[in-house]
């Protein structure tokens, strides 16, 4: 079955967007103080955020190939 975007499917989507980059306002780090790296893994991808004063200063993550895992 083939996938049908309509305008309603459309408009939820930009809306999703939108509430997604609200959540996710990086701060700027400050140097002065103390940085906490919270990793996270499993078998097929890894990833971390950095934090500083519980404000997320970065993300990253890895989706491992099968030689990796």
């Amino acid at each position: 079955m083939a996938f049908k975007c309509t305008s309603e499917c459309q408009h939820s989507f930009n809306e999703l967007k939108k509430l997604i980059s609200k959540e996710v306002l990086l701060s700027f780090p400050d140097y002065t103080q103390k940085f906490v790296l919270m990793p996270v893994a499993s078998d097929r991808q890894f990833g971390a955020v950095l934090m500083q004063n519980g404000k997320p200063l970065a993300f990253f993550s890895k989706k491992l190939k099968k030689y990796q895992q």
